[in-house]
């Protein structure tokens, strides 16, 4: 069984022999197509269902060989399996070929962003646009300086199930690792809140404590009317000394990071208060100007991200639901 708790089948086309951990059953195929029988595997609601049934004493899910072998499933023809292998096999392609270029953008984003901000001890970065060559050389300042008012604390309070009657709450785990908000988990909180609880356009928020120390999210009006958590630090730069969508992406570099691991590193959970957070150096050139221009760049990249990801999922959300025409939806029972 794989990390998400689902079964996992794979094929050998390696032409090879290969070495099995035992708890991987193995088994040949005959008088069928091994591609097409993988797809009923691995994603096939009937086998699901089966193998989720399958209980080893208590809660754990376990699927033995000799229970596998009495799972029993429709089928088509020899001739439409290929049909439909083949079909599959070319989706699969285009979303492996899909995922790598979102891969591809990624790596190319943090590879600029190493090359656009300076490095640890250096006063200018690697890559500066033609318009600020001469511009002079960097300097750090505190980013409590660079702010309209002190960092703030989030609200002392439980999520309860979303409605449309109470704010929309905005917890750690509503932040994805790439700092984007994820409305689909979206929750709500009880209480009144007042117009200093909410975030507004600019703002930055920064998890405060446990492993996710350090995550960040810049609130978008798109995402909706936002109330943020008590484990949520926010942030409001000054707009004639702070571009926000620069501070956002310095906060996903690994200089930050090094500084989070520093900083959080203390006795029990790790965390970081206001004031620590306050005293964050960060390194600004010497014209708003740049600042601007860096962050209108990558966020050009950011946003060319977003579109070929939303790509990738319709991908995936077409595979899925081309599976549920190509297989029947009646159960089986083995």
């Amino acid at each position: 069984m794989s990390d998400d708790g689902l079964f996992k089948f794979n094929i050998n086309d390696t032409g090879g022999a290969i070495a099995v951990s035992k708890e991987y059953p193995v088994f040949r195929t005959k008088g069928l197509n091994s591609t097409f029988l993988l797809a009923k595997l691995n994603d096939g609601l009937d086998f699901k269902h089966f193998a989720f049934s399958q209980k080893a004493g208590g809660t754990r899910t376990r699927l033995y060989f000799s229970r596998l072998c009495e799972w029993h499933t429709l089928l088509p023809s020899l001739a439409e399996q290929n049909k439909v292998a083949d079909c599959l096999t070319s989706l699969d392609e285009l979303i492996a070929a899909q995922a790598q270029k979102v891969e591809a953008l990624k790596s190319h984003k943090k590879g600029l962003m190493q090359r656009l901000f300076p490095r640890e001890g250096e006063t200018q970065p690697p890559l500066r646009f033609p318009e600020f060559q001469d511009s002079g050389d960097w300097a750090d300042s505190p980013m409590g300086t660079l702010l309209m008012h002190p960092p703030s604390y989030g609200v002392n309070a439980a999520a309860v199930p979303f409605s449309e009657d109470l704010p929309q709450y905005l917890r750690i785990t509503d932040i994805s690792e790439d700092g984007h908000y994820l409305p689909e988990k979206r929750v709500s909180v009880n209480l009144q809140a007042a117009d200093q609880n909410y975030l507004e356009e600019g703002d930055v928020v920064l998890a405060r404590t446990g492993a996710s120390v350090g995550k960040s999210y810049k609130y978008r009006k798109e995402d909706g009317r936002l109330v943020f958590a008590g484990f949520l630090i926010r942030v409001k730069p000054h707009p004639k000394k702070l571009v926000s969508a620069y501070l956002a992406n310095y906060l996903k570099t690994g200089s930050f990071w090094n500084w989070v691991a520093v900083a959080s590193a203390r006795s029990g959970q790790p965390g970081i208060n206001s004031t620590q957070y306050s005293s964050l150096s960060i390194p600004l050139p010497p014209m708003l100007a740049e600042q601007q221009h860096i962050a209108s760049c990558l966020s050009s990249l950011d946003a060319k991200i977003t579109g070929e990801t939303q790509k990738l999922e319709a991908f995936k959300t077409h595979k899925m639901g081309l599976m549920q025409q190509l297989f029947p939806s009646a159960e089986v029972e083995g």
